[in-house]
């Protein structure tokens, strides 16, 4: 899971969702996502999770997650 509130998109692997039986729906505007590591994967961003409240600390946040199919530690950049 990669939570930044100032960046324009939090993103979640499927295998996560799945596992966790979060809700999802399919995005409104799809983008294409590229995940640079070592070598270049193309992704399209079709789904989305529902709303999600998450509380870290004291603070509760709610987020929509965009849900990609592969997810380790990497640099993401969306076009």
């Amino acid at each position: 899971m990669l939570i930044n509130t100032r960046v324009d998109r939090d993103f979640i692997g499927k295998n996560f969702v799945k596992q966790n039986r979060l809700r999802r729906k399919q995005k409104t505007n799809p983008y294409l996502l590229n995940i640079i590591n070592k070598i270049l994967y193309r992704n399209q961003i079709i789904r989305e999770t529902e709303p999600l409240k998450i509380k870290i600390k004291e603070q509760v946040i709610i987020v929509k997650f965009d849900i990609v199919l592969i997810f380790k530690n990497v640099i993401l950049k969306n076009n």
